[in-house]
């Protein structure tokens, strides 16, 4: 909490390190080592909901890690260790689309 200083209850328990984060609105993007985050299975990418900490339907998969993450738009690049994710080849960078977690 900004104000107070104090941590909130916002706790998506990610089972591993998570490197990079980037904030649309109400949606928070995390990237790194992680399998799960925000209660499910998510590889090394994951939206959650800021307000519950909880994964949101976005899904794409990535082969492996995720170092960075820039948001333009509804455009999300990733760069990372991955070869492949949002459903494509991709080796180590890529563009993901934020509505559907593919590669457009």
């Amino acid at each position: 909490d900004t104000s107070t200083g104090l941590a909130t209850s916002f706790n998506p328990n990610a089972n591993s390190t998570v490197f990079t984060l980037a904030l649309d609105g109400s949606t928070l993007y995390a990237g790194g080592y992680f399998t799960t985050i925000g209660g499910q299975s998510r590889n090394y990418l994951a939206a959650l909901d800021t307000s519950t900490g909880l994964a949101t339907s976005f899904n794409s998969n990535a082969s492996y890690a995720v170092w960075s993450l820039v948001l333009d738009g509804s455009i999300l690049y990733a760069g990372g260790q991955f070869s492949s994710i949002g459903g494509q080849f991709m080796n180590r960078i890529a563009p993901i689309d934020t509505t559907t977690g593919l590669v457009p």
